[in-house]
């Protein structure tokens, strides 16, 4: 399971939402067309939330192309054009990722709807998955050295990597996986 099932179909009021990460930001899962009412009125339900669009067919079939650059500053973004597009994605005023169901997801943050093409950038599902299970400044916060929790030492000795299967910690969240692998349990910091 890559959440706990308590966050997954959670009814609130006259909606279900798809997820409900640990910050309480409603996820909403699309892979159908929905009208402008229908996106607008959820977004006004729900406040705090972000979409997750089903994009994996069309980028398969190449008719969602992506194009990454980076800019003077040496960081990459991305640039898109979709043929065929799902046109509700354009309609969306809260945050929209396309899943491209390669482990990869593209964070929209600009598109036009006329010629259905913009920019983002792409981030990994496993970010996702960690905002989801540990919140968003989880794993950074761990990297900063800004949280200091007793962990079992047989577990997380003074090295990087667990003490249990030796996978090593590079990963943001990967410590937190361990840790419920092993022990069963969650983090709590």
């Amino acid at each position: 399971m890559l959440v706990d099932v308590g966050r997954v179909e959670v009814p609130i009021g006259k909606h279900r939402a798809d997820v409900v990460a640990m910050d309480s930001t409603v996820i909403e899962l699309q892979h159908s067309h929905l009208s402008p009412d229908e996106i607008r009125e959820r977004e006004e339900f729900y406040g705090k939330m972000v979409w997750i669009w089903d994009a994996v067919k069309p980028y398969e079939e190449e008719r969602l192309l992506i194009f990454e650059h980076t800019n003077d500053d040496g960081k990459s973004y991305h640039t898109f054009k979709w043929k065929q597009p799902r046109k509700s994605i354009a309609w969306c005023t809260k945050p929209r990722y396309l899943d491209l169901g390669d482990g990869r997801l593209l964070r929209v943050h600009k598109i036009d709807a006329e010629k259905f093409t913009g920019w983002g950038q792409v981030v990994s599902k496993q970010m996702i998955i960690d905002h989801l299970n540990y919140g968003p400044n989880y794993a950074p916060e761990l990297k900063k050295g800004k949280i200091k929790i007793n962990l079992p030492k047989r577990l997380f000795p003074d090295t990087n990597q667990c003490g249990e299967c030796g996978e090593p910690f590079h990963q943001p969240g990967l410590i937190a996986r361990c840790f419920d692998h092993h022990v069963g349990g969650r983090l709590k910091v």
